[in-house]
Order: structure tokens, then sequence, then C-alpha cells
């Protein structure tokens, strides 16, 4: 059994929805929560032409037949990674399902609009460059760094 790459898995016939449709149980919130395989990160598969694929992600294609999810992430609107309920399911970017996640760091980061000394993250006062160990974009506050420049520079002489 192979594990598909997050790409649009293919539209399954009748008889793949039926199985699939079998697997699933409804509660009281409306949640179609998967009764057979998670993974190991809460997630449901499903084997679908011999390979194992995330059943949200084939939930959501039966769901839009022809709309590519090439590049984008499913996020769970409901909070239940087990649910395959394609109302519960919107296709977004990694970037847009991160900042959704409430607690993750770069969530939280990205909400925050001062640095944390009370400057405001706005256009004027915001920078941007490469962080090499994390490998991402990281922004900074340009006063602390001017401020931290005289500091160095009032220490050497």
């Amino acid at each position: 059994m192979t594990y598909r790459t997050p790409s649009t898995p293919p539209q399954p016939s009748l008889r793949d929805w039926a199985r699939f449709t079998a697997k699933v149980y409804t509660d009281a919130n409306g949640c179609w929560l998967w009764a057979s395989t998670l993974g190991p990160n809460g997630y449901p598969y499903f084997s679908l032409k011999s390979v194992k694929t995330r059943a949200h992600r084939i939930a959501w294609v039966h769901a839009h037949p022809g709309e590519s999810i090439d590049g984008l992430t499913i996020d769970h609107l409901c909070g239940i990674t087990s649910c395959v309920n394609p109302e519960h399911l919107e296709a977004v970017t990694m970037w847009e399902n991160t900042l959704r996640a409430g607690t993750a760091v770069s969530a939280v980061n990205a909400r925050k609009t001062e640095c944390m000394h009370g400057h405001p993250f706005d256009e004027a006062n915001t920078g941007r460059q490469w962080n090499k160990r994390d490998k991402a974009m990281m922004r900074y506050c340009k006063e602390c760094r001017r401020l931290g420049v005289l500091r160095r520079r009032a220490a050497q002489q």
C-alpha cells in the first residue's frame, strides 16, 4: 500500500463512494466521523485505487467534481480532524490553514500587531528577512533594530 502525496485524488466511483460512506457515522453536530483507519496524526485514511489517501480529501473531491486541490490543504471548519463531511471542509492554502489553527506559534505571531516593545507592525515599521536556520521569512521591528544599533554603537565608544 502506498500513500498519496497531497494532490487531487481521483474522483471516487459509485462503488468506492459506497465503501467510503459505510465507514462513516454522523454525530449530533452533523460531523461525518470516520470509523475506520486513522493515521498516527488522527487523520482518516481510505484506500482508493490501491493508494492510501486522506479520507477528507476524497470527500472534498467527491463534493466538488472537477476542481483541483493541488497545492492546497483541506481545512476542517468544525475543528474535528476525523470529520469527512464535505460541508465542514474547505480547500485553503497551508498559510491560511496555519493562521486558522489558533494556537500554532506561527499563527499566534502572525496575528501580533506590535512588537514586544510596543512598536506597531505596520508597513513603515516592519522589515522582512530570510531566516536561514528556520528556512522561512521572518518579520522584524525596524525601530527596535534601529535602537539596537544605536545601543551597540554607544557601547563601543
